[in-house]
C-alpha cells in the first residue's frame, strides 16, 4: 500500500493538469502551482469561547464570538473557527455571534464557498443582534448573565441600568461572579452614559 500511495502522489505531482482535466472537464481548469500539504501549519486560530452543549437533542460545540459591530469578515471567521473546532473535537459546531452595536446590515447566514457552479462549503451561523433586544425583557426573564449587556439594548436607560445593578446585587451570591457582573455593567454603562452617571447608581 505504501508503494501505491507514493506512486499516486508522484502522479499527482507530475501530471496535475491532466488530472484536473479529467476531474473538471467542463470547468476549464488550469494548474497554477503546488501548495504546502501540511494543512496543520495554518494560522493559529483562537475563538472567543467554546462550550460543549446539547442542542436539538444532539451533543455539539458552540463557538461564541462577540463583535462590536457587524463585519463582512465574520462569516468566514465562523467557518474557519468552526471547521477547526469540529476537526479537533470530533463534534458538530454551532457558531453564534453577539453583535453589540448596529452598523449597516449584518451578514446573513449561511456562509457559502463556491467554485463556479459548485457549492463546496456551507456554514450556518446564528447572529444575536443585542442592540435589538429589550433590557426590560431581559430583566423580566431572570437571565442574570445578560444583565451587563443592557446598556447596548434598544431601550437602554439609566433607570434600566440601575435596575440591572440592583438585580445582580439581590440574586448573585457568589462574590466573584457578583464583582464580575457588576464591573462589566459599569464598563458598558459608562460607554453610553458616562462615568459620572454610572458612579451615582
Amino acid at each position: 500500500m505504501g508503494d501505491m500511495d507514493q506512486g499516486i502522489k508522484q502522479l499527482l505531482q507530475t501530471y496535475p493538469q491532466d488530472l484536473l482535466t479529467v476531474a473538471f472537464p467542463d470547468g476549464d481548469p488550469a494548474y497554477l502551482g503546488p501548495v504546502a500539504t501540511d494543512v496543520a501549519m495554518g494560522p493559529r486560530l483562537i475563538t472567543d469561547t467554546l462550550h460543549r452543549a446539547r442542542v436539538y437533542g444532539d451533543e455539539c460545540i458552540v463557538d461564541w464570538e462577540a463583535e462590536a459591530y457587524p463585519s463582512a469578515e465574520m462569516p468566514r471567521r465562523c467557518f474557519e473557527y468552526g471547521t477547526r473546532a469540529d476537526t479537533l473535537h470530533g463534534l458538530p459546531v454551532l457558531s453564534v455571534v453577539l453583535l453589540l452595536q448596529a452598523k449597516g446590515k449584518p451578514p446573513q447566514s449561511p456562509y457559502i464557498r463556491k467554485i463556479g457552479p459548485l457549492t463546496i462549503a456551507t456554514w450556518h451561523f446564528q447572529s444575536i443582534e443585542v442592540y435589538k433586544l429589550r433590557g426590560r425583557d431581559i430583566l423580566n426573564s431572570g437571565l442574570i448573565g445578560l444583565l451587563p449587556l443592557v446598556p447596548f439594548m434598544a431601550d437602554r436607560s439609566l433607570e434600566i441600568v440601575a435596575e440591572a445593578a440592583e438585580t445582580i446585587k439581590e440574586h448573585v451570591a457568589n462574590k466573584d461572579q457578583f464583582e464580575n457582573l457588576e464591573a462589566l455593567l459599569a464598563v458598558f454603562g459608562t460607554r453610553f452614559f458616562g462615568r459620572g452617571a454610572i458612579d451615582l447608581l
